[in-house]
């Protein structure tokens, strides 16, 4: 990590560590049979800690705390909301890009093509778009003075209404 490393977590078989550290706020993934770095995301703030919930690296889902009281207030699972009657996956969908563009408002894109927008107070995304390519979204960004969403994967830029129906 550029500054600190705050968390690290191994998988149950030991062939992958997971990391998140500060400055820029992010997650790698390191393989220990390859003595290698995966992946790694970087991420809008700072992990205060985090569970894996596969066997594998690919399931670590969205939680929300309030500080306030100390306790989760909802869990997003963005894999089963992705699906949608007309969606065509042929894997289990993960986070590859997250955004928030306020307090309460989060885009989360996946690694099979969609795009979540959300409002936190809700367990239900309020819109899910699709790529139509089914490749892994690389990065979202809200950009509000036109009430747009600008969504992009190594084939593809799409920008869109954030008011729109799907």
């Amino acid at each position: 990590m550029p500054t600190v490393c705050t968390t690290i977590k191994v998988l149950k078989d030991g062939q992958y560590i997971l990391a998140t550290g500060t400055y820029k706020p992010r997650v790698r993934c390191y393989d220990t049979y390859q003595l290698s770095l995966k992946f790694e995301r970087c991420l809008d703030s700072e992990v205060v800690t985090f569970e894996i919930l596969s066997d594998d690296y690919s399931k670590w889902r969205v939680e929300c705390w309030n500080p306030r009281i100390q306790n989760r207030v909802g869990l997003l699972d963005c894999a089963l909301s992705s699906v949608t009657a007309d969606s065509e996956i042929n894997s289990l969908p993960t986070i590859s890009a997250l955004k928030f563009n306020s307090t309460l408002t989060m885009a989360v894109g996946t690694s099979t093509g969609q795009v979540l927008i959300y409002d936190l107070r809700s367990d239900k995304p309020l819109l899910v778009k699709d790529h139509q390519y089914g490749l892994p979204i690389k990065s979202v960004r809200f950009q509000d003075s036109l009430d747009l969403i600008l969504s992009s994967d190594s084939r593809i830029i799409k920008m869109w209404n954030k008011n729109s129906t799907p």
